[in-house]
């Protein structure tokens, strides 16, 4: 039971938190030497938006996190939140969602969202280019 007044208590310290993790990811270029280290913090500073309920932000710290050159399992972890946070904000179908067909996409990703650039083993998200897995 949550006592009266505190109710908006835990999105504050999201808040809070973010703030700061935010900060701390804005140091790092998006160079491979940065990495793990600034794909991490962009990774928790997304996640930390998304349990605010700040969406939006959640969005564009998730897309900076891929700016870079992550880590396989983090570039993972960005996509995911990536897609759940579109779905929130009606961007993108989720993996869960059927395509226009009825059928559920191959791959969980929307294609419309992937596409393939010029850069060997790379891909496009949204304005952004990262690794393929």
């Amino acid at each position: 039971m949550k006592r009266k007044g505190h109710q908006n208590e835990p999105i504050n310290l999201f808040q809070q938190a973010l703030a700061l993790e935010r900060r701390a990811a804005a140091h790092f270029p998006a160079e491979p030497s940065a990495e793990p280290t600034r794909s991490i913090l962009y990774r928790s500073a997304a996640s930390l938006a998304f349990h605010a309920n700040d969406f939006r932000n959640a969005y564009l710290l998730a897309k900076q996190g891929l700016n870079g050159f992550p880590p396989p399992e983090i570039e993972t972890e960005l996509i995911e939140l990536y897609e759940q946070v579109s779905s929130h904000l009606g961007k993108v179908p989720s993996r869960r969602q059927k395509g226009k067909r009825g059928k559920k996409n191959g791959s969980g990703i929307n294609k419309a969202l992937y596409s393939k650039r010029k850069h060997k083993g790379r891909k496009k998200i949204g304005n952004s280019i990262v690794r393929e897995l």
